[in-house]
């Protein structure tokens, strides 16, 4: 029997030199099943995308037919057709005075009269028409009236009227004292500075 050195001795395999990491198998899996995902999703976006194209081409080729139509029918079409279109523009205008209203003075206005303790919860106001309805809380009935009374005594302000005044139940605690809502009517400095829009 033959013996050879080189058969018994092996080299050392020390295992605390680090190995190369290889990925699990869940992540390939993972990574195969979001590649997948995103590509459904690139091919629902192309899909989209030709729809939306279509869509337009289609408006295109009805478009130029509409005019047509339009332009036989004459003036009776003309006169129907602006309606619609001079509703919009209405709307579109009271819009715009709503925006570039001076609310600031109505603000102004209402606070400069406003009784300690007094918040204003609500306000609604008819810029047409120069209607206010304000609505808020009061420590007690008191401070109520004393803002009342300021309204009704400034020139600006007409026909100040008390709507409602509500106290909490005996007994029930809200910690916002009284509530009230008022109507009044905008009149003198106030209402010009409205009509005027603040400037």
């Amino acid at each position: 029997m033959a013996w050879s050195f080189a058969a018994v001795t092996r080299w050392p395999q020390p295992d605390f030199l680090p190995r190369p990491a290889r990925p699990p198998l869940l992540a390939w899996a993972a990574l195969l099943c979001m590649s997948g995902v995103l590509a459904l999703a690139v091919d629902e976006w192309l899909v989209l995308e030709a729809a939306r194209d279509e869509v337009r081409a289609q408006i295109e080729r009805v478009r130029p037919a509409d005019e047509r139509r339009a332009l036989r029918a004459g003036s009776r079409a003309g006169a129907t057709g602006a309606q619609p279109a001079r509703g919009a523009a209405e709307a579109a205008q009271a819009l715009s005075r709503a925006i570039e209203h001076p609310w600031r003075t109505l603000f102004e206005s209402s606070e400069r009269h406003a009784a300690a303790g007094l918040r204003w919860l609500r306000l609604e106001h008819d810029a047409e028409r120069g209607d206010v309805r304000l609505a808020g809380t009061a420590p007690d009935r008191r401070a109520v009236l004393k803002t009342l009374e300021a309204l009704a005594a400034d020139p600006g302000w007409d026909d100040v009227l008390l709507l409602r005044i509500e106290a909490p139940a005996a007994g029930e605690s809200t910690g916002e004292g009284v509530r009230f809502e008022l109507r009044a009517r905008l009149a003198g400095a106030v209402a010009a500075d409205v009509a005027r829009g603040g400037r």
